[in-house]
């Protein structure tokens, strides 16, 4: 079942109903956290990984809505996180 996320923005803020969890899968520190940052002040529930294999031990990971991922990282690349995804069934956006 897919789900609506609708996004209000009055007086500069923004409030993100029944907000979306957002997967960021990149081996770069500054850059996890600078995307989680952005994507934490709008309301979105993000998960950091620093690495592919992180994401896939993540317990919850069925529940991911949509993954930013880095596609070079050292161990399973973005594109080889995908293709272990499709097998287990799973595609996020």
């Amino acid at each position: 079942m897919a789900r609506l996320c609708i996004l209000f923005i009055n007086s500069g803020s923004v409030l993100l109903l029944e907000p979306h969890t957002i997967a960021i899968i990149d081996d770069d520190l500054d850059m996890r956290e600078a995307v989680t940052g952005l994507l934490a002040s709008i309301g979105y529930v993000v998960e950091s990984f620093g690495s592919a294999e992180d994401f896939l031990s993540f317990p919850r990971r069925a529940q991911v809505d949509c993954a930013i991922v880095d596609i070079r990282m050292p161990g399973l690349s973005g594109l080889e996180l995908q293709d272990a995804l499709t097998l287990q069934g799973l595609k996020p956006p």
